[in-house]
């Protein structure tokens, strides 16, 4: 074994002496060594008289015995003195690997008379029984060429693996040879003396099938990927490490585990502190089951995804005599926690299952460099086995992969049988089958490599290819097996801004990102790297927006790479012998085979004509091939012979500089058509469309997005061709033409549209080409796409917005237009419109907030806008448009708009019962709007007309559509499979039924009825829906076969929704609105003003997301309010004695009923919430005080301060956060009204007088669409009505209190340190009170608290009453005191046991994990 023992004898390991015994020992600490225990025996014996001497240096030092580790033959050693160079070895607590090779460094007395070191090499053979009461427990066999008779003074030796740790002790001769105690068997005795011991020793097996060669092959294999892996400038594809890590079960179990231990804390919470949600949960059946899954889940462990399904079914489940959910926070919240982190296994459910894996790319989109560092940072938990598809030739795959691994003893059966008993999996990846013997190869092998995995229990396969045409048939190979195979496409970077952010700052590249990401080149990780290593050799300037030629950059690329090939070839650099090399074989590639790869021969006569008279060493094709510049590969040719081809390793570069040798100076429009005109001729009739996506299809590609013939040319000779016209459609993301020929090129797209709606109709080159689209084409898209039904749009248009946002991230383009295009923002409202019919939900929230921002800007677009998209029959388009409209005119309260608009739609939808929209949501925003119109306009009376139709009578009654009985019996209700399968599981069974619809909790529909006894079916109204989808919306094969590759999500995970599901949500709409207008309609259900609704409303329903469109993109009212306001120190600092802080009723918290701004303004406060918190001893001890302001008339004042004696001011105050309205339907609309807020608090408070809270507050928990929504405050303040109503005051932006003038008056102060208040102004304040005739009070309640680590420790609660005065200070009438004593909480601190219980837990599985 290849171990330097200079690094050890005389260092760390050391002769040892005692008596007449020698041996060795070694350091394991800086004062501590091991030795074997039998070398000691005479000190033992006569621990007076003989001492135990190591020789450190040239001088002998005194020992003392620290342990003896009997019956092991070891022993553990103090000394006075550190090692030579004061280092120590590291132990290894190893398992015993059969046949592995190791070292043992000693003082044999043989040949060194005990004083100068030896190494010998051995293998380890078999492990004993250590309870047999030997001293060693591993019997090893000599490997070293010293053939010694004695072995004596290597007893006490080190025992070294191939990493240099050390995992035993030499002790005996056994039979002529060597045995060893392991460190493992005395791994706990040495811990508890303070050696340190490392466990994880797999990372050490270097045997056949170890983890620890499967790392060292991997390491050699990664350095052969060269510069297709680059980890310093790796940038994080989270999908698709998800996905791989799943596939490998990597992590899976710790998720299960902890799963499991989640759902056992929220059981023991909720025996001791929810019986009612135990009792549920508890039950032999949940929900309408036969049996109670939960139980058995927790009793064996065993997950499915019916558990999440349930887990999932909790959060919103109502008992049917109860108007809130079961499950109330702080236990919501936990639950939430573990149904969240359940959707993610049920999620990743089908990769985890899956032993095959096909992972495809276009060239330089990362394939290789995902792979390798995949594999590099997860290679402790896998044996990842790496090979490139140029390792293999002519024998079977099988074969091949033996032999490279050396495996022929035993095969992959000898592998499986390893993983086994490792417990673990291995991962096989062959990266880049397209390479090497290329496809043709794998179109025979595949089959049979993937048989032979298939039976093993944990082997898996992961093969990558290009997107190309030579892989086609591989494909459509891999497709007929498809059950067998998950897919997995890389479209370039995930995050393309962070990609460009870290490769430029990692290059320190001085260019605007921003700008950088509107490049599409640079969505190709190959290109953004070519970019950023030669970005030094050009010239430009931070502000400079405009990139270098694309040409330019490679050919700096090449010039760059030259040095090394130089060196490697002994040629000049200067003479740039590789750019001269691939210019030659661009242009034979591209004058005699079409743009196709070039052969060998051809490629060597060229690379010996510029370097010449070279060995093979040195001969210039060879480095290039070496530095993978170019590669090299055969393919059968005719009568199955093979030839040998070289091509581009980077297939851009070769592509992009043969455009560039058809687009030079000297070419022609005649030129350049000429040759194509004899490519074409070359293709066999019918078969041009085979050679799409080859070299020379590329190249046209490219060419067609620099060359501007002329027009003619362009419509008579390229469209008429079908490559030639799918190419040009293909460079519309590249096109860099100028203005002019922009302007020109219109009637052709025209053209060009109409005949290929499917090509380009592609909204991702809509978007990246607006510039081009903007010119009246996006009228003809809009043309196209308003003649088609919702379905056939939703095939060939909103499949690839999807897609387009899956993997392009369109957004910055039309966020970036917003800013660019002020004089084409109609065109880009347009486009934002057709773009809202995408299912994914947080994609159309963001877009609606864009489509406000620009109705913000131009308000008179908004009545454009929505005359141009009347027709349309997609209501996802409505709903967002008319929401985007609401909350531009809601914040602009714009009186001439919301008026011209309301009139508007007034005579589209409600000129009579008819005319009501059939969708529910297009119904709330549109009546929102007149409503809105109506309260900013007296004179007009829209909304009082509108309210005289109700109800409307607009849809056809959907439950006489069909035998609603039939949905529910047939799977095959949507289809056979795929998306269609998961539509009708979701429609009838699971989530949307249980969970939208209401099944989980109710048989009946819990708020509409035909009449007071005649009931709705969930059932019906869920087959009513299907009839709808069927039926009406003609949901289709072609969208099933899309749905199956999107994961729907759930209430946790909403970026993504099937097209199944979108329809799902229109179909409910649709029946609902139906319901609205025949039904009668339950409100405020099990409370005293459970009632039925006079007006069928379609907020009501509580069926519309509570999504508040006129919230931004950013959060930034806690920077205004920070800015404004005086920041408020903490008032303690630190606490000495906690227990005398609790208990002090004197040092309290200071007030701030009036805080001042940073003008000197002041602002009095209406409701806050004074939280500090300070550590003292390992305790918490917060203080917080809130302030709940009320308001009382001044004629009750003297009854009201004579009640106000301490036994009456101790009151729990409960917030009453509504979410029902929205922050602007206040307080005018009648989403507001319908609730019956602003109400005396008499009887709660049990006052002599009337008292009404100074503030409400509206909730708001959903903020989709909106960037870092945890940034959001759930819940604003607004002064009471009163107050809104005499000082005329409006909602503004969230959080803003605004008069007519547009003046603030009143905000919300969010927590930036201490206190979140609703403040206003004073002076205004005090006209409030002067004009109302009334007074504010504040009831102020004091709690201090000491925390523990894990449980609440003690309280102290205070109550004060104060009294606001107009001018000057608050006059206190009830001082802080001790008003009753607190009932100690039963759960002494929720979160505390939580995370006790959570760990308890989890302390027990691993217990049981290590029995």
């Amino acid at each position: 074994m290849n171990l330097n023992i200079d690094k050890y004898g005389g260092l760390t390991v050391v002769p040892i002496r005692c008596g007449s015994n020698y041996g060795t020992a070694f350091y394991v600490g800086k004062t501590q060594l091991m030795t074997a225990t039998h070398i000691l025996k005479s000190h033992i014996n006569n621990p007076e008289t003989v001492n135990i001497e190591v020789l450190v240096g040239t001088k002998w030092e005194r020992c003392s015995i620290a342990a003896k580790f009997h019956p092991v033959d070891i022993t553990l050693l103090n000394c006075t003195v550190e090692s030579v160079g004061g280092d120590f070895l590291e132990l290894l607590a190893s398992e015993f690997f059969d046949g592995q090779d190791l070292k043992v460094i000693g003082y044999p007395k043989e040949i060194g008379n005990g004083i100068d070191y030896f190494g010998i090499d051995i293998k380890s053979t078999r492990e004993l029984n250590n309870n047999s009461g030997r001293g060693f427990d591993i019997v090893v066999l000599r490997t070293d060429p010293l053939a010694l008779a004695s072995y004596n003074g290597f007893s006490g030796s080190p025992v070294f693996n191939h990493k240099g740790k050390v995992i035993g002790v030499a002790t005996d001769q056994f039979y002529n040879t060597l045995s060893y105690a392991s460190i493992k068997s005395i791994k706990n005795r040495l811990e508890f003396y303070k050696v340190r011991v490392k466990a994880n020793s797999e990372s050490y097996d270097i045997t056949e099938y170890g983890l620890g060669r499967a790392q060292e092959l991997l390491e050699r294999k990664i350095k052969k990927a060269g510069e297709r892996y680059s980890p310093e400038t790796h940038v994080d594809n989270n999908d698709l490490n998800k996905k791989l890590l799943a596939f490998c079960k990597v992590g899976l179990d710790d998720k299960h585990k902890l799963a499991l231990t989640m759902i056992r804390a929220i059981f023991d919470v909720a025996r001791e502190s929810f019986p009612k949600v135990y009792d549920f949960i508890n039950g032999e059946k949940i929900f309408d089951l036969d049996n109670n899954p939960l139980l058995d889940y927790l009793k064996n462990g065993e997950y499915t995804p019916i558990i999440g399904d349930i887990v999932n079914g909790l959060i919103d489940y109502t008992p049917q005599d109860s108007n809130l959910t079961l499950i109330q926070n702080p236990l919501k919240t936990k639950v939430n926690k573990v149904a969240s982190l359940m959707s993610e296994l049920n999620e990743m459910d089908e990769y985890a299952h899956s032993k095959f894996m096909c992972i495809t790319a276009d060239a330089g989109q990362g394939k290789t460099h995902s792979l390798c560092h995949f594999a590099e940072t997860n290679n402790g938990f896998c044996n990842f086995y790496l090979f490139f598809g140029t390792d293999f030739s002519d024998k079977d795959a099988e074969k091949t992969i033996i032999e490279l691994m050396g495996w022929e003893k035993e095969g992959l059966e000898g592998l499986d049988a390893k993983m086994e008993r490792c417990n673990r999996y291995a991962i096989i990846i062959v990266d880049a089958v397209n390479e090497g013997s290329g496809s043709s190869y794998w179109e025979t092998n595949l089959d049979l490599l993937k048989d032979r995995i298939a039976e093993r229990s944990r082997i898996k396969l992961i093969v990558s290819f290009r997107n190309m045409q030579a892989t086609d048939e591989l494909k459509r190979q891999i497709n007929k097996n498809k059950k067998d195979w998950v897919y997995l496409d890389i479209p370039g970077f995930e995050n393309t801004k962070a990609a460009v952010k870290t490769y430029f700052d990692k290059y320190y590249v001085r260019f605007n990102v921003e700008d950088a990401i509107k490049c599409v080149e640079f969505k190709s990780p190959l290109y953004l790297k070519i970019f950023c290593e030669v970005h030094h050799k050009l010239h430009y300037g931070y502000g400079n927006t405009t990139l270098p030629d694309r040409a330019i950059i490679y050919k700096e690329y090449l010039k760059k790479r030259n040095g090394r090939i130089s060196l490697m070839t002994d040629e000049d650099p200067l003479e740039q012998v590789t750019l001269k090399c691939i210019e030659q074989i661009v242009r034979i590639s591209f004058k005699n085979h079409l743009c196709f790869d070039v052969t060998r021969k051809e490629a060597k006569d060229i690379a010996n004509a510029i370097c010449p008279n070279r060995l093979w060493d040195k001969n210039l094709l060879n480095n290039l091939l070496k530095e993978n510049i170019l590669k090299e590969y055969s393919l059968k040719w005719k009568n199955n012979d093979r030839i040998d081809l070289i091509g581009f390793e980077y297939d851009s570069i070769g592509d992009y500089l043969k455009m560039r040798e058809l687009l030079n100076q000297d070419s022609t429009d005649v030129s350049i058509l000429e040759y194509i005109e004899n490519g074409l001729a070359k293709i066999k009739p019918g078969m041009e469309m085979e050679v799409y996506k080859s070299p020379f299809a590329n190249v046209l590609t490219y060419l067609f997005s620099e060359w501007e013939p002329d027009i003619n040319v362009l419509t008579e000779k390229i469209f008429s061709n079908e490559l030639l016209k799918r190419c040009f459609i293909d460079s519309l993301p590249y096109q860099k033409f100028t203005e002019e020929y922009k302007g020109k090129l219109k009637p052709a797209l025209q053209s060009l549209i109409k005949d290929n709606e499917k090509q380009v109709l592609n909204p991702e080159n809509v978007v990246r080409n607006f510039s081009v689209y903007k010119y009246h084409i996006l009228n003809e898209l809009h043309e196209q796409l308003m003649g088609l039904d919702m379905s056939k749009r939703d095939e060939v248009w909103t499949c690839e917005v999807n897609k387009s946002f899956d993997h392009y991230g369109l957004l910055p383009y039309l966020f970036d237009y917003y800013n660019t295009e002020k004089s084409n923002f109609k065109e880009l409202a347009q486009l934002i419109c057709w773009l809202m019919t995408t299912s994914y939900p947080v994609l159309k929230a963001k877009l609606v907030k864009l489509l406000k921002l620009i109705f913000d800007e131009q308000g008179e677009l908004i009545l454009e806008t929505i005359k141009l998209m009347e027709g349309v029959n997609d209501p996802y388009i409505h709903q967002g448009l008319y929401s985007a409209a609401y909350a531009s005119i809601v914040l602009s309260r714009d009186k001439d708009v919301a008026k011209e608009v309301a009139t508007y739609l007034q005579g589209i939808y409600y000129k009579d019962k008819s005319s009501a929209p059939l969708d529910l949501v297009v119904r709330h925003w549109s009546m929102k709007i007149i409503e809105l119109a109506s309260y900013l306009n007296p004179d007009y009376s829209g909304w009082t007309e509108l309210i005289a139709l109700m109800p409307f009578d607009s849809v056809k009654n959907p439950f006489t559509l069909g035998d609603l009985n039939s949905p529910w019996e047939k799977d095959t209700f949507f289809g056979i499979d795929g998306g269609a399968y998961s539509l009708h599981h979701s429609l009838f069974y699971w989530d949307f039924y249980r969970y939208i619809i209401g099944g989980n909790s109710n048989k009946y529909s819990p708020k509409f009825r035909f009449g007071k006894n005649d009931d709705i079916l969930l059932k019906d109204i869920a087959s009513a829906i299907a009839y709808i989808i069927r039926d009406q919306y003609k949901y289709s094969d072609v969208l099933s076969e899309y749905d199956k590759r999107v994961y729907h999500g759930d209430r946790f995970n909403q970026n993504k929704e099937r097209i199944g599901k979108k329809y799902q949500w229109l179909g409910y709409f649709q029946v609902l609105s139906y319901l609205c207008d025949h039904c009668l309609m339950r409100i405020d259900r099990y409370s005293e003003d459970e009632r039925d609704a006079s007006h069928n409303f379609p907020w009501l329903t509580g069926a519309i997301k509570r999504t508040d469109p006129t919230i931004p993109m950013e959060e930034g009212l806690s920077v205004y309010t920070s800015d404004k306001f005086v920041l408020i120190p903490n008032d303690f600092k630190s606490i000495d004695s906690f227990e005398e802080w609790v208990n002090d009723e004197k040092l309290l918290p200071s007030l701030h009923h009036i805080i001042k701004d940073n003008e000197g303004g002041e602002w009095v406060i209406l409701n806050a919430y004074d939280s500090q918190e300070v550590d003292s001893d390992g305790f918490r001890c917060d203080a917080t005080v809130w302030y709940h302001g009320i308001l009382i008339e001044d004629k009750d004042k003297e009854n009201f301060e004579k009640w106000c004696l301490p036994h009456n001011i101790d009151h729990d105050f409960r917030e009453e956060r509504d979410y029902e309205y929205q922050w602007n339907d206040y307080p005018w609309a009648e989403s507001y009204k319908e609730r019956g807020h602003c109400k005396s608090m008499k009887k709660y408070l049990r006052t002599p007088c009337d008292v009404w809270a100074a503030h409400t507050s509206q909730l708001q928990e959903d903020f989709t669409g909106s960037n870092n929504d945890d940034e959001f405050e759930g819940s604003m303040d607004m002064p009471t009505e009163k107050i809104m109503s005499i000082l005329k005051l409006h909602t503004a932006e969230r959080g803003i209190i605004k008069d007519d003038a547009g003046n603030v008056v009143a905000i919300n102060i969010c927590r930036s340190n201490r206190i979140k208040a609703l403040v206003i102004k004073r002076d205004i304040l005090n006209y409030f009170l002067s004009e109302s005739n009334m007074s504010l009070y504040y009831f102020n309640t004091s709690l201090k608290e000491v925390l523990g680590a894990t449980r609440f420790y003690k309280q102290q609660r205070l109550n004060a009453l104060f009294r606001y005065e107009k001018i000057g200070d608050i006059h206190c009438l009830v001082p802080f005191m001790n008003c009753k004593t607190p009932k100690q909480p039963k759960i002494e601190s929720f979160d505390y046991l939580w995370e006790e219980l959570i760990n308890d837990i989890s302390k027990d599985l691993d217990t049981d994990d290590s029995k």
